[in-house]
């Protein structure tokens, strides 16, 4: 049987908006309430507190207005929180709990926060890129009907700064095909790195 690391691991997954973090993450999910993965991997998804309405098709995310978001930073609730997009972004300090019972964490990362998580989790963090070409995501953004034309491109063009800056211990998943091959590569990597085993 696979050793499983006594520290957790977690695993940033990161992408532009309309990469497929989304949906990726409940292709996890469901592979997740499979007991028997379950408990070689023994991992958690990790809930953000966002200061943005839920939508029906967007992210399960607990919805904070902007005072009670600046009253958990107050009183330490967060291990990590950012602003981007005009809204603020929390994780709840439960993480960190579940790292050092030896639980692993997925958790919807923001590209702009990976230097501060690399810095907090440095001996846990497993920053994963999610790669979509530009041409797919500006396709993906309007059929989403979020934004105008102009703040598309602003999106795409702030994607591909972010994605030039990432170093080379950032692992890439590429979802330009079906959201099953994605799902597969990232359970890859979290095989190797929480077991040391890779697929075959």
């Amino acid at each position: 049987m696979a050793m499983i690391n006594e520290h957790g691991r977690l695993f940033y997954l990161m992408g532009a908006s309309g990469s497929g973090k989304d949906s990726i993450l409940s292709g996890c999910r469901e592979r997740l309430s499979n007991e028997g993965l379950y408990r070689d991997l023994r991992c958690f998804i990790a809930h953000r507190y966002i200061t943005r309405r839920p939508e029906l098709r967007g992210e399960n995310h607990v919805w904070l207005s902007d005072e009670e978001f600046s009253r958990r930073v107050e009183s330490q609730a967060f291990s990590m929180y950012w602003k981007a997009n005009n809204f603020s972004y929390g994780v709840g300090v439960e993480v960190d709990n579940w790292l050092a019972n030896g639980i692993n964490v997925i958790l919807n990362g923001s590209r702009g926060y990976l230097p501060s998580a690399m810095e907090k989790y440095s001996n846990a963090i497993v920053p994963v890129h999610i790669h979509v070409d530009p041409n797919d995501l500006r396709a993906r953004l309007i059929k989403r009907g979020r934004e105008s034309a102009e703040e598309i491109e602003k999106r795409i063009e702030r994607a591909k700064k972010l994605n030039e800056g990432l170093g080379s211990y950032v692992q890439t998943i590429d979802n330009n095909g079906s959201l099953s091959a994605a799902v597969d590569s990232f359970f890859d990597i979290m095989n190797t790195e929480c077991c040391g085993v890779t697929a075959l």
